[in-house]
């Protein structure tokens, strides 16, 4: 939630009620302990879904988020998993092409005012 901006912890409450069996989470920290990326990997069938990846903003490029995706993509080899999948912004752009991945398709998220 701090690095997406979100002071209401909603992506907190929502990721926190999935089973831990269902979901791999990943992060890097700091010397001082300070959470600075994460990243969360689903398993379906042959395929690791990677969700989540982000980093605080006082702490983006220096290799944070690049190092949560690589212990994320090693992990799914070592699991045997042939694929990965993953949505992202076009901030994280650059380092998911350095990765390897392309576009096959775009979507385009909105909120559902409350009330």
């Amino acid at each position: 939630d701090r690095a997406y901006g979100n002071a209401k912890h909603e992506l907190e409450r929502t990721l926190g009620a999935l089973p831990a069996s269902e979901v791999r989470a990943y992060g890097r920290r700091g010397d001082d302990g300070e959470l600075l990326a994460v990243g969360l990997v689903f398993d379906c069938d042959d395929d690791a879904s990677v969700q989540y990846v982000a980093t605080l903003p006082s702490a983006r490029r220096a290799g944070h988020a690049e190092a949560v995706m690589r212990r994320a993509l090693a992990d799914a080899t070592a699991r045997g998993l042939r694929t990965t999948t993953l949505t992202a912004s076009e901030a994280g752009r650059p380092l998911y092409e350095r990765l390897g991945y392309w576009i096959v398709g775009e979507v385009e998220l909105r909120r559902r005012p409350r009330g």
